[in-house]
């Protein structure tokens, strides 16, 4: 006795497992049948050979086990034309005597057969048939700008309409690990953080779902473009109607920060030694490593020294240096950002007034970017009909409308965003500047390791050994305003009330 009841939704009707076994448990009895061992119960889809049970149950006929099969009807045995194929072949040959349903009993004689072949093809053609309508109607609401697949995490299913919107309990959440990333964090630390002071969980599903996030979904969470308003199914790209939780550059800025390490996982970092993996040598450019070492009196000492890596060099000349003459130079470093309050509040107005410039500004491009996305989509409909005409290949149609589609998405985010938000986003890093110049130094002096490497991360870029020293390059707008401080010029000019534009001291104040 063989019982299949599928997943798929094209068998929602089929009777289940037990029902199955109850009516044909009935059937051997009136037609004194005996059942050989256990019924054998598989859940799982015949549109594709493979079957692990079926497959025994074969092997076994073959043995001699048995010479029959009682089911509830032929397509519980086959979707495909292979498994249907060995069902007829081993009833021509006789090791297969019979098949019995409800309906019908199979035979080896010639009608039979045909007629076996018929309904093992008509079961075939319905499956194949009902992926295609499936394919075709999923294609029509993506179209639409829904999504016909499982939700992603962040979202829900409003019931009524069907449409994507956000999960009370996750979106926010979600929406700040993209946050987090934008700003630097590493993969594995926003996953610490999902699992161990949010307990941020997947949906549950029935048995499935309700567990905690792993490495691997998250890797994947941050390469998906759903999350821009991108819908990929296959190799197409849609525009979805959904809640965005960040714009398309943002999204391909994320996508440069994993491509600027390779597409490799990081691993997690250790950081026992504060400055490993930060600092290069100024000599040769290789990377500067830690090591402790104990003098004869039994005290630790901790250096940074050349990994002396470059073949080119064979062995670099750059001296080692203790952990405690770094900390110096980053707290002088640090030291030559801070701002005095006169800079503070003289660039808090100009920003004020650049603002208001951009605001501006933003008015007057809006018209411009209707224009562009009114021609996108004469490209997008003419795409469609040179693929109609044969002039361009479907690969071709498919790369061309995903790069269509990502343009268009970031100008409708553009012409979405009010030009006062806009204005702010753009200003957002130099405003972000100001306080991170004041408080760096105090945060580095009471942070613990980790917080220490985030606030070197965040002001500096290019850290070099040389000379039993570090030399440190401040980040673009902190030098800027370091530079602002440090301009005699500028600061005579303002004493004299002449106003910072008789002088090009900083693209700020230009």
């Amino acid at each position: 006795m063989y019982l299949r009841k599928s997943s798929d939704s094209d068998e929602r009707q089929q009777l289940s497992i037990p029902a199955q076994e109850r009516e044909l448990a009935e059937l051997a009895v009136r037609n004194q049948l005996t059942v050989v061992g256990e019924p054998i119960r598989e859940s799982q889809s015949a549109k594709r050979p493979g079957r692990p049970l079926f497959d025994q149950m074969i092997q076994d006929i073959k043995a001699g086990k048995a010479d029959g099969i009682l089911c509830w009807h032929l397509d519980r045995l086959a979707r495909n034309p292979i498994d249907g194929g060995i069902i007829t072949w081993l009833l021509g040959e006789g090791t297969i005597k019979k098949i019995v349903t409800p309906n019908r009993v199979c035979t080896g004689t010639a009608d039979a057969k045909l007629m076996m072949a018929i309904d093992f093809g008509m079961a075939t053609k319905y499956s194949d048939d009902l992926s295609v309508n499936v394919k075709r109607g999923n294609r029509q609401v993506l179209e639409g700008g829904r999504w016909p697949y499982r939700v992603k995490l962040g979202y829900e299913r409003e019931p009524k309409t069907m449409e994507l919107v956000e999960d009370p309990e996750r979106f926010a959440r979600v929406k700040e690990m993209w946050k987090l990333r934008l700003s630097g964090v590493s993969i594995l630390e926003i996953l610490g953080k999902c699992r161990n002071e949010w307990n941020l969980r997947t949906p549950a599903h029935g048995k499935t779902g309700g567990k905690l996030l792993t490495a691997s979904q998250l890797y994947a969470l941050f390469k998906d473009p759903f999350y821009a308003g991108i819908m990929m199914s296959g190799s197409e790209s849609f525009k979805g109607s959904h809640p965005q939780m960040i714009t398309w550059p943002q999204f391909e800025t994320v996508q440069a920060m994993r491509a600027g390490n390779g597409g490799r996982q990081p691993k997690p970092k250790n950081y026992q030694y504060l400055y490993r993996g930060m600092i290069f040598c100024g000599a040769c450019n290789a990377m500067v490593t830690a090591e402790r070492t104990v003098n004869r009196h039994g005290a630790n000492y901790l250096y940074y020294h050349c990994c002396r890596k470059n073949r080119r060099y064979g062995y670099c000349p750059e001296r080692s240096v203790q952990e405690g003459t770094i900390d110096q130079s980053v707290e002088k470093f640090l030291k030559s950002l801070v701002l005095s309050d006169k800079l503070v509040a003289f660039l808090n107005d100009r920003l004020a007034e650049l603002e208001e410039e951009q605001v501006s500004a933003a008015h007057e491009t809006e018209d411009n970017i209707r224009g562009q996305l009114a021609r996108i989509e004469t490209r997008l409909k003419g795409l469609r009909g040179m693929t109609a005409d044969g002039l361009i290949s479907n690969e071709e149609f498919i790369e061309d409308r995903r790069a269509f589609l990502a343009e268009k998405t970031r100008l409708e985010q553009q012409l979405g965003e009010s030009p006062t938000e806009r204005a702010g986003r753009l200003l957002e890093p130099w405003r972000e500047g100001l306080s991170i110049a004041n408080w760096a130094l105090f945060r580095f002096q009471d942070g613990n390791p980790q917080e220490k490497r985030q606030v070197l991360k965040t002001t500096s870029s290019n850290l070099q050994l040389q000379a039993k020293t570090v030399l440190i390059q401040a980040e673009k707008i902190l030098g800027t305003y370091r530079d602002l401080e440090k301009n005699s010029n500028w600061w005579a000019c303002q004493e004299s009330n002449l106003g910072p534009q008789h002088y090009q001291c900083c693209a700020l104040t230009n």
